[in-house]
């Protein structure tokens, strides 16, 4: 009986004294729970603008690029065999040395963005790419060829992980998927547009896409 009595002293006080804590500073206490709460997200968080559209289409180039190298190979076959005279067996060469490049590129994206920034990493992939299509624009054999292709693989590597990431970085959380989807959409575009004018196109002209 005395424990608990003792207990119901010690829980008396400290009500009390919580009590003269809140009376004193009664002022603070009201301006702090009137304060109004930030918003979570502001206007400019929440709506996009044409500068963001505009950066995005720019952006999502490089994604048309990769869909344009993925799908090269097939309308091209007959006629680079026809005019180089390339076996079977090399232009199986030339359409599969892009993988290649690809994990060579996937290997280093990631640090190579970090290190020099998103955007300077996309410039970065298009000098890759920009090389290996000249190298194919101007091929005599099929060393000139891979290399290209090598090349283009390598850029579109690090063009596949750099775009997603930096139109998810530039993009309001609101509308982050109506952006990031444009990389996909446009890669999917390239691989079908190569593939439709291909049939009317030189092997050459059709590289300068």
């Amino acid at each position: 009986m005395e424990r608990k009595s003792m207990e119901e002293r010690l829980l008396l006080n400290n009500e009390q004294k919580r009590s003269s804590n809140v009376a004193g500073h009664g002022g603070d206490v009201d301006l702090y729970v009137n304060m109004p709460l930030p918003p979570e997200t502001t206007a400019s968080s929440t709506s996009f603008t044409a500068v963001l559209v505009f950066s995005t289409f720019v952006t999502v180039c490089g994604s048309f690029s990769y869909g344009c190298a993925i799908g090269y190979s097939s309308p091209a076959e007959y006629s680079i065999m026809e005019d180089l005279g390339l076996s079977m067996a090399e232009y199986s060469v030339f359409g599969s040395i892009m993988t290649v490049g690809g994990m060579v590129g996937a290997i280093f994206s990631g640090k190579i963005a970090d290190l020099i920034g998103r955007r300077r990493t996309m410039w970065f992939s298009e000098a890759f790419c920009t090389v290996g299509w000249l190298a194919i624009i101007f091929a005599k054999n099929a060393l000139w060829l891979d290399i290209g292709r090598l090349s283009i693989g390598i850029g579109v590597a690090i063009i596949s992980y750099v775009v997603p990431v930096y139109i998810a970085e530039i993009t309001p959380k609101t509308h982050r998927g109506s952006f990031v989807y444009a990389n996909q959409l446009m890669t999917t575009s390239g691989f079908a547009i190569i593939f439709f004018i291909g049939t009317f196109l030189s092997w050459r002209v059709l590289a300068m896409i």
